[in-house]
């Protein structure tokens, strides 16, 4: 599935590349976060200070309270400087990385690609609307990538969209970034089929 910035964010690092594999909570993205991480260097600077004076003085409730105070700050910064950052939600493979260091993103707009470990590779087709009512779950459908014209798949179709929808709606489903590189004419109807395997041989020789 497609990763999407939370907030608009100028992208400091990129710690990924395509075919990595990576576990639940490694960091993918990092993005600009200065005033972030300064907070949290004065967070963590003044609470061992507090608690320096604390130990000099174990008794002292003011010490104490300045302390929990202190520790709830540290650990608001901390929440917030990994809000500037993008991690692994699930172990999965990198696939398709489409933003750099020093790039502006907006919200919502697509990282990169993460396929889960244990999940199969799916296509979504877009066929003509006036199809809808010959379609249903098992059938087979026929696909061929460009420029592999002697390979054709044949697909278990594992779901029919229940509804026939217009182009724009077709292209909101698909996302921001496919929706610039794809025309739809006319309604269509949205079926996805699962492949077997994640690769396939182009040629035997």
């Amino acid at each position: 599935s497609a990763l999407s910035a939370p907030a608009p964010a100028f992208v400091s690092k990129v710690h990924v590349i395509p075919g990595a594999r990576v576990a639940q909570g490694d960091l993918l993205v990092q993005f600009y976060a200065q005033a972030e991480a300064a907070e949290l260097d004065s967070a963590r600077r003044e609470f061992d200070d507090q608690l320096r004076k604390l130990l000099q003085e174990p008794q002292s409730a003011a010490a104490r309270e300045a302390l929990v105070a202190l520790r709830a700050r540290r650990e608001l910064a901390e929440r917030k400087l990994d809000e500037r950052s993008l991690r692994a939600p699930y172990d999965g493979v990198v696939g398709d990385v489409r933003v750099r260091a020093g790039q502006l993103v907006e919200a919502g707009s697509s990282l990169l690609e993460l396929t889960d470990v244990g999940s199969t590779v799916a296509i979504t087709a877009l066929l003509p609307g006036r199809y809808r009512p010959y379609l249903r779950p098992g059938q087979k459908l026929r696909f061929q990538l460009d420029g592999f014209t002697r390979r054709v798949q044949e697909l278990t179709i594992a779901r029919v969209g229940d509804q026939i929808v217009g182009p724009s709606e077709a292209l909101r489903y698909l996302g921001r970034d496919l929706s610039d590189s794809l025309r739809v004419e006319g309604p269509v109807v949205l079926v996805q089929a699962r492949l077997p395997r994640a690769s396939f041989v182009a040629d035997d020789d």
